[in-house]
C-alpha cells in the first residue's frame, strides 16, 4: 500500500533533516576548531593569549610574571586563565577590583570586557608596581596560593589561601617583620553538599 504524504509533512522532513545535518556540521567544526587549537600546545596558546590582551586592551599592562598562567579545555572551550599572583589593594582603596582574566581562545573574548569595559580591573601605578615589588621581596609567596595584601598607614595585612587553607598576618612595612598577634590560620569547611552534586560530563581539563 503506497503512502502518500502532504507537502507540508515532505517540508517538515525536509527542514528537520536539513537542521540535523547543519547541527552535525557545527558540532563537527567545533571539534575541528578545539582540535587545532590543543595541538598547538600551552606555550603558543598563552603566547596568543598575552597577544590577545595587549591587542585589545592596552591599558590593563600585562605583566607576565605577575600571574600563574594555565590552560584548561573540554568539547566547548579552549581557556587561558591568568591568575593574579598578588592581588594588591593600595591604601585608602574602597573599590572592589578585579584581578584575573579568563582569554576565551575561541572567540578571543577576555572576561567580561567586552559588556562591562575594563574599570574594575586593578591596573598599579608606578608606585604602586614599586610597592608590590617590595612585599615580594619581603614574603615568599606561593604560586598556588591566592595572595591578597591590603596596605594600611604603618603594615600590610596579607591573606594568603587556597581551596583548602587559609592564613593571615600583617607585616611592618618598613622592617618587613611579622606582628606578634595577627596571625589566624586554618582550614576551610568542605561544602555540605559538595558529595550530592552530579558529576560534571564534560569538564575543563587542566593542559600540561
Amino acid at each position: 500500500m503506497n503512502i502518500i504524504k502532504s507537502p507540508k509533512v515532505l517540508l517538515l522532513i525536509l527542514i528537520t533533516t536539513m537542521t540535523m545535518h547543519a547541527t552535525v556540521a557545527q558540532d563537527q567544526n567545533m571539534t575541528n576548531t578545539i582540535d587545532a587549537l590543543k595541538a598547538l600546545g600551552k606555550a603558543t596558546l598563552i603566547t596568543k593569549a598575552i597577544t590577545i590582551i595587549d591587542t585589545n586592551y592596552p591599558e590593563l599592562q600585562i605583566e607576565p610574571q605577575d600571574y600563574k598562567i594555565t590552560v584548561w579545555s573540554n568539547t566547548k572551550d579552549v581557556l587561558v586563565n591568568f591568575q593574579s599572583l598578588v592581588q594588591f589593594s593600595p591604601l585608602g582603596n574602597d573599590t572592589t577590583f578585579d584581578y584575573n582574566l579568563i582569554v576565551n581562545m575561541l572567540n578571543n573574548n577576555v572576561n567580561n570586557f567586552d559588556l562591562f569595559g575594563t574599570d574594575r580591573f586593578y591596573v598599579p601605578t608606578t608606585e604602586e608596581r614599586k610597592t608590590i615589588n617590595r612585599v615580594k621581596q619581603l614574603v615568599g609567596f606561593q604560586p598556588d596560593f591566592i595572595n591578597e595584601v591590603q596596605e594600611t598607614e604603618k603594615t600590610y595585612r596579607l591573606y594568603i589561601s587556597n581551596d583548602v587553607y587559609f592564613y593571615s598576618y600583617e607585616i611592618d612595612k618598613i622592617t618587613g617583620d611579622k606582628l606578634p598577634n595577627t596571625e589566624v590560620q586554618g582550614n576551610w569547611e568542605p561544602d555540605p553538599d559538595q558529595d550530592n552534586d552530579k558529576p560534571n560530563p564534560d569538564p575543563l581539563l587542566e593542559m600540561e
